[in-house]
This record gives C-alpha cells, sequence and structure tokens, in this order.
C-alpha cells in the first residue's frame, strides 16, 4: 500500500510540504501552482493538501465546513490536477480548527455520538473526492488526541474509508499522543506531527539538537516495529523565532524576532539526525502557505530561507545515493543485467496491463477514466424563478479578499456543504436543545391550491426514469425538510440545455421547460455543489429575474445518478423565519440521494416487482438468523403497525404498503452491528453505541438500492427520531418526521416490551401501552400512541417462544 505514496525513494526518505490555505478559492489561483512549481524545484515530489472545517466551540457536537474560509471541492480537484501533471504526487489532509481558538487536541464534545456522525461524514466526504481525484492518500485525522482513544469509533470509520478509496490511509497523531494511539494497525503508516523538543537553550548547536533528535528516534523506531508499520512525519517544521527547537508547535505564538538561523539550525539538525533511518518513510514540512497573508504559515516556511537550501541539499544527496546505486551496478557482469532488465520489462508490462483493466472496469461500471475530461455539472432549474429574457452569464461573487473570479462549472457533481450565495450560509452554530427546536419547526406542509394538474405521461422528461414515483418522494422531502414547495429537475431528453419537472409537491410546473443557466440553477450548476439562499428576493433581483413564486428562503442539491449530473432538487418555503443551514443542506442532500437512487433502481414492473420481493425476504432471513426473538418482534411490530396504518394511512394506499415493508425491515442495518454486545446487560459501550446510532442510516442505504424501496428507506432512515427532536441521525421533530417513521417507532416499542429482549423480560400489552403513554409527547407520537392503546386489547397474544435444542 505505501508503494502508491511513493514514499521510498533513493533515501530512506522523501520528502514533501503541507500546502494550505484558509480561502475557498485560493487552491485555484496561480499562487497554488506556483507552490507546486516551488516544491518540484527544491526537489520535493509529494505535496499533503490541507483543508480545515470548524467547531463553534470545544463543546460542539458538530463539525461543518465556512463557506468563507473552507476550501472549495472544486479548488481541490483543481490542484490535484496541476499536481499530476507536475508529478507530484498528493494526499489530501482533512483537519479540524475550533473557532474560539482551542486547540483540537483538547475538543469535548457534549455529544460525542452526534460528534462522530458529523466528523465521519466529513471524512467520508474526502475519501471520495481523494478517489475522484486518484490521490495518493488520505488522512483520517489530524492531533484529535482528546478522541483518539476512541479506538473501535477510529476503527470503524477507517473501514468505511477503505470501502470508498484504495489509496494510503494515514492518521496524524500529536508528538504526545503517538503511544496512546491503539488503532495504527489499520492503518498504513503511523503519522506523527513530530513537533519534539529538542532544548531548553535558544542557542542551542546543531550537534546538540541532532543528539536530541536521536532519543526521539529512538522511540519511534521501537513503535514502528511493534505495531509493523512505518513512520511518516505528517508535519515537522520550525518557525523562524530564537524558540524554534525549543517550543517547535508554539514558536510563533510566544513571539520574538525573525530568526531564520535558529530555523535553519533545526531543520540541519533534523536531516542529519533522521537522514538514514530506515523506520521513516517521509516527511511533509510545515508548511508551504499560498497565501502570503498567512502570517503564521509565512512563520514556519522554509521557502527563501537557509532552510530551503537545506531541504534542496537532501533532495540532491538521495539523488546522488541514486547515482551511487548506479555506480555499483556498473560493476555488475552485463549478461546478468540483460537479464535483469527483461525482467524488469515483463514485470512493468504485467502491471500496466492489471492497472488498465482496472481502469476499464471503473469505466464501464461509470466512472471517469483517468485523464478524462471532468464532466461539468449538469443543470438544475428552480422553480422560484422566471428565466431571464438572455442567457444568464456566470455570478461573480464577491469573497472576503475581494470579487471573486466567474463561477465556473467544476466537480462534476460531487455535493458540497454551503457557497456564496446572495445569503451565504456560514458555518452553523450548535443546534438547539430539542424540545426548543419544535416550537420551531413548521407544521406538515399541505399542497397549495393549485389549477388541476394533467396527468403525468410516462414519456417525455420521464422516458428513462422507470416506474419509480418522484411525486411521492418530492411530498417526503417536503415534510421532512418543513418546506412548502419541492421540485425535482432533470435534464430534458429532447434538449440538454433545458431542465423539465420529474416530480414535484406544493407546485404545479409539468409542461414547463426553463433553460439551464437560469436562476439558482446557475450557482448550482457553476459549482455542482449545494446552495441556500436565505433572501430569495434579494438573490432574483440580482440577476434580474422575475420572481413567481412568493419565496423566501430556498436551498438546492445536485441530483447525481450513475449517469452523472442528472439534474436537481430545489425546495423553498414561504416562511422567512425557515433559515437554511447546513444541516438543511445535509439532509436535502441525504433525501437527494434516495431520488437518485430511485431513478438508479426503477422497479421493472408493477411496484414492488418480485426481484424486490427476492432481494427483501434474503434480508429478512438475515435479520432472523441473528435472534432467535427477532421474527417474534417482528411479526408483532408488523400486526401493529398495519392496524394504526389503517386508522390513520388512506385507504388501500401505495403508503400502507411501504409501512408494512418498513415495519419488516426496519432494523436491517443492524446487520453490520455485533450481536455478542447486544446481548450483554448494562449500557452499551461507547462505540457499540455508535455503531447503533448508525444503523438507520446504514439500512436505509441498503433498501435504497432495491427496486421501488426508496419510499421505505426513507421510513427506515428516520424511525429512531423523537417528537421532541433529541432522537437520531438528523435530530428531526414533530411532524417533520415521516408519520410511516412515526407509526415503526412506537409499534417497535410496544411489540419489544410485549416480546421482550435479552436481559428485558417481556411485560403485559397493558404495561406496554402504559409505557409508551408515559413517553408519548417526548419520543412518541401522541396521537400514534393513542391509536395503539385503542388496537392494542384487539391485538392476537404472542406466539410462544421456541427454544432450539
Amino acid at each position: 500500500m505505501l508503494a502508491a505514496l511513493a514514499l521510498s525513494v533513493g533515501a530512506p526518505h522523501g520528502q514533501g510540504a503541507n500546502l494550505t490555505a484558509y480561502t475557498p478559492n485560493a487552491y485555484r489561483q496561480p499562487a497554488a501552482a506556483q507552490a507546486l512549481d516551488e516544491l518540484r524545484d527544491t526537489g520535493m515530489r509529494r505535496a499533503a493538501v490541507v483543508v480545515t472545517w470548524y467547531m463553534p466551540d470545544p463543546s460542539s457536537s458538530l463539525v461543518a465546513r465556512d463557506a468563507l474560509r473552507t476550501p472549495t471541492d472544486t479548488a481541490i480537484r483543481d490542484l490535484a490536477q496541476q499536481a499530476r501533471d507536475r508529478g507530484v504526487s498528493l494526499v489530501i489532509k482533512p483537519q479540524i480548527d475550533v473557532a474560539d481558538g482551542t486547540f483540537r487536541g483538547d475538543i469535548d464534545p457534549a455529544d460525542r455520538v452526534a460528534w462522530w456522525r458529523s466528523y465521519d461524514a466529513m471524512i467520508e466526504h474526502y475519501a471520495d473526492l481523494a478517489r475522484d481525484v486518484r490521490a495518493d492518500g488520505l488522512v483520517v485525522g489530524v492531533e484529535l488526541r482528546s478522541m483518539s482513544t476512541d479506538t473501535l469509533a477510529f476503527e470503524t470509520l477507517i473501514d468505511r474509508v477503505r470501502q470508498r478509496f484504495d489509496g494510503t490511509l494515514l492518521y496524524a497523531a500529536n508528538w504526545d499522543e503517538v503511544e496512546r494511539v491503539g488503532f495504527w494497525p489499520a492503518l498504513d503508516a503511523i503519522g506523527v506531527d513530530a513537533y519534539y523538543p529538542l532544548s531548553a537553550d535558544t542557542g542551542a548547536s546543531v550537534a546538540s539538537l541532532a543528539a536530541a533528535w536521536e532519543t526521539v528516534a529512538d522511540g519511534l523506531e521501537q513503535l514502528s516495529r511493534r505495531v509493523g508499520r512505518p513512520v511518516i512525519f505528517t508535519e515537522l517544521g520550525y518557525a523562524a523565532r530564537p524558540t524554534a527547537a525549543v517550543d517547535p508547535s508554539g514558536a510563533f505564538q510566544s513571539g520574538g524576532p525573525v530568526d531564520v538561523d535558529a530555523q535553519a539550525r533545526a531543520y540541519e539538525a533534523t536531516l542529519r539526525a533522521l537522514g538514514d533511518e530506515r523506520w521513516l518513510r517521509g516527511i511533509y514540512w510545515w508548511d508551504w502557505p499560498i497565501d502570503p497573508r498567512d502570517e503564521m504559515g509565512q512563520a514556519y516556511s522554509p521557502r527563501d530561507r537557509p532552510a530551503e537550501a537545506l531541504i534542496r541539499r537532501a533532495a540532491t544527496g538521495e539523488s546522488q545515493a541514486s547515482s551511487g546505486a548506479m555506480g555499483i551496478l556498473g560493476k555488475v557482469p552485463w549478461p546478468l543485467l540483460v537479464v535483469i532488465g527483461i525482467w524488469v520489462s515483463v514485470a512493468v508490462g504485467f502491471l500496466a496491463v492489471i492497472r488498465a483493466a482496472g481502469r476499464a472496469d471503473d469505466s464501464e461500471a461509470g466512472a471517469p477514466g483517468p485523464g478524462a475530461p471532468n464532466p461539468g455539472p449538469e443543470p438544475i432549474e428552480p422553480f422560484l424563478v422566471s428565466p431571464p429574457p438572455a442567457p444568464l452569464a456566470p455570478l461573480a461573487m464577491a469573497g472576503p479578499d475581494g470579487p471573486e473570479e466567474a463561477l465556473e462549472p467544476g466537480n462534476g457533481g460531487r455535493t458540497e456543504a454551503v457557497t456564496a450565495t446572495a445569503n451565504p450560509v456560514a458555518a452553523s452554530p450548535a443546534p438547539a436543545p430539542p424540545v426548543a427546536r419544535v416550537a420551531a419547526r413548521a407544521p406538515r406542509p399541505t399542497r397549495r391550491e393549485e389549477p388541476p394538474a394533467p396527468r403525468r405521461e410516462r414519456g417525455d422528461a420521464l422516458r428513462d426514469l422507470g416506474g419509480v414515483d418522484l411525486d411521492h418522494l418530492a411530498e417526503i422531502t417536503a415534510q421532512v425538510m418543513a418546506v412548502d414547495m419541492v421540485a425535482i429537475l432533470v435534464r430534458a431528453p429532447d434538449d440538454p440545455d433545458t431542465l423539465v419537472s420529474a416530480g414535484e409537491f406544493g407546485v404545479n410546473l409539468r409542461g414547463r421547460r426553463w433553460p439551464a443557466d437560469a436562476g439558482l440553477a446557475a450557482l448550482v450548476l457553476a459549482r455542482g455543489e449545494r446552495v441556500a439562499v436565505n433572501d430569495y428576493a434579494e438573490l432574483a433581483a440580482r440577476i434580474g429575474a422575475q420572481q413567481t413564486q412568493d419565496i423566501r428562503t430556498a436551498a438546492s442539491a445536485p441530483l447525481v445518478t450513475r449517469t452523472g449530473l442528472r439534474g436537481g432538487v430545489s425546495i423553498g418555503s414561504r416562511n422567512a423565519n425557515r433559515r437554511m443551514e447546513i444541516s438543511d443542506l445535509e439532509l436535502l442532500s441525504t433525501l437527494t440521494e434516495l431520488v437518485a437512487a430511485g431513478i438508479d433502481h426503477p422497479p421493472e414492473t408493477l411496484w414492488p416487482d418480485e426481484g424486490a420481493r427476492s432481494q427483501v425476504e434474503g434480508l429478512v432471513s438475515a435479520m432472523d438468523a441473528r435472534d432467535r426473538d427477532e421474527r417474534r418482534r417482528t411479526t408483532m411490530l408488523v400486526a401493529m403497525a398495519d392496524r394504526v396504518g389503517a386508522r390513520l394511512l388512506p385507504d388501500d394506499s401505495r403508503e400502507r404498503a411501504e409501512l408494512t415493508f418498513a415495519a419488516r425491515l426496519h432494523d436491517v442495518g443492524m446487520l453490520r452491528v455485533p450481536v455478542t454486545p447486544l446481548q450483554r446487560p448494562g449500557p452499551l459501550a461507547g462505540g457499540v453505541e455508535r455503531l447503533v446510532a448508525a444503523h438507520p442510516g446504514w439500512g436505509a442505504d441498503l433498501l435504497a438500492a432495491i427496486p421501488g424501496l426508496q419510499a421505505v428507506a426513507a421510513i427506515v432512515r428516520f424511525h429512531q427520531e423523537h417528537w421532541d427532536g433529541s432522537g437520531y441521525p438528523h435530530g428531526l421533530a414533530g411532524e417533520r418526521i415521516p408519520l410511516a417513521s412515526r407509526i415503526v417507532a412506537a409499534c417497535e416499542a410496544w411489540a419489544a416490551m410485549v416480546i421482550g429482549r435479552p436481559h428485558a423480560p417481556a411485560r403485559s400489552p397493558e404495561h406496554a401501552v402504559e409505557e409508551l403513554r408515559r413517553a408519548a409527547g417526548t419520543q412518541f407520537d401522541p396521537a400514534v400512541v393513542e391509536v395503539i392503546g385503542n388496537v392494542s386489547p384487539t391485538m392476537p397474544r404472542p406466539m410462544p417462544r421456541v427454544d432450539s435444542d
């Protein structure tokens, strides 16, 4: 695996640098390409691109990108291409900073489960990006010493990342946490941010500093042998300050005059001490800033200082070592050299064939091949703004450093948290307490009175969308997002420059067309990223378009299917107090993925088709095999859900059938959770608790890939949400939770009490109803609980437990 990162060159280790930027488009600027040229000219052939997300405070449970400081995916894609053009290998290195200045290693989230969900989403996002740009490596964490003791959480994350990205995986441990990390074997190397203090004397000689390094190196070598992994210094650097070697990580903050000699002595001692250490496979110097106004970056940078000459000399030494190796080869008899050359040629050719075949497989699966042009984002036209009389020119956005460049297509539709818009959403504050959120939730949206819509023809825009009911998914989206309008817009099959409605709620757009470059669509098309607008009237005035709907706030997310960026899902609210935040964009993206799955996996015949039923039965069998009481509990759950649905859902509706499927499959995501810890008495261990908290999402993802079950997947995704907003995974509250999900949640609890669970004896149906009533209004929908109370006396008694021999 380390070969992919090409960290072992001539000498024991290769050198690279951390590229740093703290504005959205910095990695797209000429300065970024110049930095890559400088690295190459200095002899460095690898770079770590740093991208920072933020927490509002150390106790926050939310990790989010900052619209004004986090580099965009488009910028990273551009930088990756620039690096490939120059022969520089790239590692993507996402990290966290805390807005109040707290060191990232000292964070203490109030809700660690929620924090891990948020953090996992960030890392998995960059795993996808690393795969797409063909990066050589990914760093799954940086200096999180207060969180890195959670070994199971990191191992679970690393396992999921490996399913997305096959490059080298690292964790960048702070120098004082290296020995405490327990998940090194799950990674490909031991990453160290090696800011080891080397002396208490600001005037220490190179020899004494090198001797101090020898002591550090001994400990790292022992760790490397014990773990069976090489070491990579993911960060190592010294500020040009008198205390460079005394306090490497804090020299800049400690102040003092610029002292390039102190910096150079520390660099020379480091290179002298570590130049022949075989356990060390690479050094990424800190740092090589893109922005000249980055004071800390400039303080640490070796650029144009004596330290840079030392790096260049070390790189030259590596070249000389290679030349020495050639000198040794010159003494080998030429017939042996011919044989060696033939074998090397055959091996290289064989590897090339394998790699080409792998790329061909990727192309057949829909992935772009190497060197393929990036398919620009396809259009997404909102229903919110009528098209302007002339094509819309690219919008110029004002950034923190002045006007940005014109928006351009870029990242092939990969979703991104939030981009600059008329009223941009910055990093979200910590969520309000759950009960407080309930009052702010809008009631379940009702259809706006519109002229009768013609019956949708399964032709034109929906010609190749199969039998998926996108109107139904649009209605689910409107309810969950608490908005008035939803439009699922796709590229017209007969005109790729226009968009048509494929599914909608709260509006009547059938038969209408929009140009691809009009309204909110232009923003999403330009960046291929999610967009939120909290003053839609201002945006409409800005782009010179007439506002045809009384929309106050809006958001849009790209609709990415197997065939690429197909269109998008736009939502709008007439309520000016319904502000769009980063958490809303995350939720909208989740729902958009269900829509995309519906397009990718349509039922072949009437819903659900036989293929879907077959897959469902396979999942049911797998669930029943885990727990001998599972079938009894689920049988009671389905029976109760059917009776409750008969009273709360329309007669003979598809929603009733979806409820039955969801009740049967509600816990399918638990197939990824180990059984044994669940059967032990007492509270769940932290790592297991996080796995359990993730199971609704896992189950929904699994069901969304089954033809026709996307609405069922939505029910499963939200069945652990609580009426007061205290549930998971999204913290929805009240009627934002789909009714079917609320029914499943209450019926599951009733069935679990009636049948019993490991270490929880069965209770009478009457007792179970009383328990539900105590939780009505907090965990459960009071209306659903009331129906369960009325229905429970009519339910058949549970099947007796049958013990195996």
